[in-house]
C-alpha cells in the first residue's frame, strides 16, 4: 500500500482536515424514493483513512509499497508478534520476560507495580524505584574499583595482630608514637623491648632485652641525665668502649701515684692544639741530613762545614747538594798569608784561589743557603 496517487493530489501539510462543526456520521448512497441524497466522499475522510492503515504499517518497520496490499496484515502480524515474544508492556528483548497481568501506581508513593506468573506458574509481584538520581553502572563500576584498590593498599600495609600484646610486620610512624606501659621489638636475631613502668623507678626511660633473659633490664637514662649501663657489656661511642668510673679508679690504683689525678685534655683536645704544628716526620727530614757536615735546619735551610786538600785553582765539592748558596767561606787553616777563598761557587762545590799559589793546602770552608 501507498499514498493516494492521482492527479491534483497534495501534500500533508495541505491536506484537508476534518471540519470544525459538524455531527459525525455514516455515509450513504441516497434513496430517490424517499429522497434521500447520498453521501458526497470528502477527501479529508480519504486522508483520514490512508493515514490510520499506514501509521500502523510505518510504525511495524515497514516501507510503503504501492505494489503490496499485504502490508496492513504484515504490520499487525509483526506488531502481534514482537508482543508475545516480549511477554511485557512496551518492548523488550528476550524470551525470559513475563507477560504482565495487572498493574498501578502508588498514589501515595508514586512507586509503580505490575504482577505476573512465572514459568511455574507463581503469581509475583514487582515494584518499580522510585524516581529519583541514582548512580549509574559505570560510576558504580569506578566506585567498586576505588573501593577494591583502597582495600588492596590496607592489606599490603596492614600490622598483623600476633595474640594480645603483639604485632608482626613493618609498622612505620611519622611523627608521635604513644603507648600505654611498654613497646616491645623481636628482631631475627634477638629480643628486645622497651618501656616505662608504671612503678616508680629512677628511670626516665628503660630499655629491656629477652636475650639473656626474660625482661632484663640493660639500660636506663635517669631523670637528671644520667644513662646507666645495667648490663655487664660497655658503653660505645663509635665503637670504642668508654670507661666507667671504676675503671679509672682502678687505672688510677695500677698507675701508684706516677700521674695524679685530675682533668686531662682529650685526644681530639690535643689534636686539635698540635694542629698546623710540625710532627716528628717533619723534623727529622728537617735535621737529619745523615752527614755529620751537613746541617738541615727548617724552611729548607742548608749549612755545611768541612776540611778540604787542594791546591790553587783546584774545584772543591760541596759534601752535600745545595739548592742555593747565600755564602761561601773558604780559610787556610795553616799559618800562611795564602789569603784563601772561593771563587765561581755554585751548588755544588767552589774554586780555590790561593794568593801566590800553592798546593796541598789543607782549608775549612763553610757554605749556607738552602737544600735543593
Amino acid at each position: 500500500m501507498d499514498l493516494l496517487i492521482a492527479p491534483n493530489t497534495v501534500p500533508l501539510a495541505d491536506a484537508d482536515t476534518a471540519p470544525a462543526t459538524g455531527t459525525p456520521g455514516y455515509a450513504t448512497d441516497g434513496d430517490p424514493s424517499t429522497g434521500t441524497a447520498r453521501t458526497p466522499f470528502p477527501a479529508y475522510a480519504w486522508n483520514a483513512v490512508q493515514i490510520e492503515l499506514t501509521t500502523v504499517m510505518t510504525k511495524a518497520g515497514l516501507i510503503l509499497d504501492k505494489g503490496d496490499n499485504t502490508q496492513l496484515y504484515q504490520a499487525i502480524k509483526i506488531i502481534s508478534e514482537d508482543g508475545a515474544n516480549n511477554n511485557c508492556i512496551g518492548k523488550a528483548s528476550g524470551n525470559q520476560d513475563y507477560s504482565p497481568l495487572q498493574g498501578g501506581v502508588n498514589i501515595s508513593s508514586g512507586q509503580m507495580w505490575f504482577s505476573y506468573k512465572d514459568s511455574n506458574g507463581n503469581l509475583k509481584y514487582v515494584f518499580s524505584q522510585v524516581a529519583g538520581d541514582y548512580a549509574t553502572n559505570t560510576a558504580l563500576n569506578a566506585e567498586v574499583t576505588r573501593a577494591t584498590t583502597i582495600e588492596n593498599n590496607l592489606q599490603s600495609g596492614k600490622v598483623n595482630r600476633n595474640g594480645d600484646d603483639g604485632i608482626s610486620g613493618s609498622f612505620n610512624v611519622g611523627d608521635t608514637f604513644s603507648v600505654g606501659t611498654s613497646f616491645s621489638a623481636v628482631a631475627a636475631t634477638g629480643y628486645g623491648f622497651a618501656y616505662r613502668r608504671t612503678t616508680t623507678l629512677t628511670g626516665a626511660y628503660d630499655w629491656y632485652s629477652d636475650y639473656s633473659g626474660i625482661k632484663v633490664n640493660i639500660l636506663n637514662l635517669r631523670s637528671d641525665g644520667t644513662l646507666n649501663v645495667t648490663g655487664s657489656g660497655w658503653l660505645q661511642v663509635r665503637g670504642v668502649n668508654v670507661a666507667l668510673s671504676t675503671d679509672v679508679a682502678n687505672l688510677q690504683s695500677q698507675v701508684n701515684g706516677k700521674q695524679a689525678a685530675g682533668d686531662y685534655a682529650t685526644n681530639t683536645a690535643l689534636n686539635n692544639g698540635l694542629a698546623g704544628k710540625l710532627d716528628i716526620s717533619t723534623y727529622q727530614a728537617d735535621f737529619n741530613s745523615g752527614d755529620s757536615r751537613v746541617h738541615d735546619s727548617p724552611y729548607g735551610k742548608r749549612t755545611q762545614h768541612f776540611r778540604a786538600t787542594a791546591n790553587a785553582g783546584d774545584y772543591i765539592t760541596f759534601p752535600a747538594k745545595m739548592g742555593s748558596v747565600d755564602a761561601c767561606t773558604v780559610k787556610e787553616e795553616a799559618n800562611t798569608d795564602y789569603n784563601c777563598k772561593g771563587y765561581n761557587t755554585d751548588n755544588n762545590g767552589t774554586y780555590l784561589h790561593i794568593n801566590g799559589g800553592g798546593t796541598n793546602v789543607q782549608v775549612a770552608v763553610i757554605v749556607s743557603g738552602t737544600k735543593p
